[in-house]
C-alpha cells in the first residue's frame, strides 16, 4: 500500500538531513587527511547515497510502500550501516572533540528515520489493502528539481492532481487560479523563504484553512518550532 503523502514527506525530510549532514562531515574531516577517518566517511557517504536512491526509486516506481518487506529490508540495512559507521567514527581516537557533535547528529538522524520507518511499517500493516485515499488537488513549491519531481510523481501515483513550481514568488498566483486541498512548501528557497510564505498563508482568511506541510533537509529544532507556531501541519 503506498505511503500517505505527509508521512512520505516526513521520511524524505529526514533522509535529506542525513545526506546533508554526511556531506558536512566529509567537508569537516577531509582537511585532516587521516586515512582511517576518510575511510569511515566514505562508507557513510556510500550508505547515505544508497538510502536516498532507494527511497526515491521506490516512490518513482509504484509509490513508496512501507509494507514492502524487500524495500524495508534494504532501507534498514542502509540505515544500520550509517548508524554503525557514525558510531565508529564518533569513538575514533583520532576524531577531534569539536567534530563529535556533527557525527552524533548523523547517528541521531539515522536512528530517527529507522524509528519512523518501523512505525510506518506497523501502520501500513493495520490498514486494509482495499482502503483508498480520496484524490485531492495538491500544490508543491520546492526549488530543488529532484525533490519536486519525486514527490509529485509519488502523489500522482496515489491518484492526486498535482501542480508544482520552483518559485516561491508564484505561490499566491497559483492559489488565486485554483483551489488546493494541500500545500507542500520548501522551508529554504532563494527568493522568499518558506516560513515567510507560511506566515502569509495563515494570515489570510482566504487561504488559512489549507493544510501546509513543510519540507526541508535542514534538521533544526528551532525551525521546526517556528513552522509549527506559524501554523504548519
Amino acid at each position: 500500500m503506498p505511503q500517505d503523502s505527509a508521512q512520505f514527506a516526513a521520511l524524505m525530510n529526514i533522509a535529506h538531513a542525513i545526506a546533508e549532514t554526511t556531506r558536512r562531515v566529509q567537508e569537516q574531516l577531509r582537511p585532516l587527511q587521516n586515512q582511517a577517518l576518510n575511510s569511515e566517511t566514505g562508507s557513510l557517504n556510500t550508505a547515505a547515497s544508497s538510502l536516498f536512491r532507494t527511497l526515491t526509486r521506490a516512490a518513482a516506481n509504484d509509490g513508496f510502500d512501507p509494507s514492502d518487506r524487500l524495500v524495508l529490508h534494504k532501507i534498514r540495512k542502509e540505515l544500520n550501516s550509517i548508524i554503525r559507521h557514525s558510531d565508529m567514527l564518533r569513538e575514533h581516537r583520532q576524531l577531534r572533540a569539536d567534530h563529535k557533535p556533527i557525527v552524533e547528529e548523523l547517528g541521531k538522524d539515522a536512528r530517527m528515520l529507522l524509528r519512523e520507518l518501523e512505525e510506518a511499517h506497523k501502520t501500513a500493516k493495520k490498514i486494509p489493502s482495499s482502503s483508498k485515499t480520496e484524490p485531492g488537488r495538491i500544490l508543491i513549491i520546492d526549488d530543488d528539481d529532484a525533490n519536486r519531481v519525486v514527490l509529485a510523481r509519488h502523489l500522482q501515483q496515489l491518484g492526486h492532481n498535482v501542480e508544482t513550481s520552483s518559485s516561491s514568488r508564484k505561490v499566491f498566483d497559483l492559489l488565486a487560479g485554483a483551489i488546493f486541498d494541500l500545500i507542500f512548501l520548501d522551508l529554504t528557497m532563494p527568493e522568499v523563504d518558506g516560513l515567510a510564505i507560511l506566515t502569509q498563508l495563515k494570515a489570510s482568511e482566504r487561504w488559512r484553512a489549507i493544510p501546509v506541510v513543510m519540507i526541508s533537509g535542514i534538521h533544526d529544532e528551532d525551525s521546526v518550532i517556528n513552522c509549527i507556531e506559524a501554523g504548519a501541519d
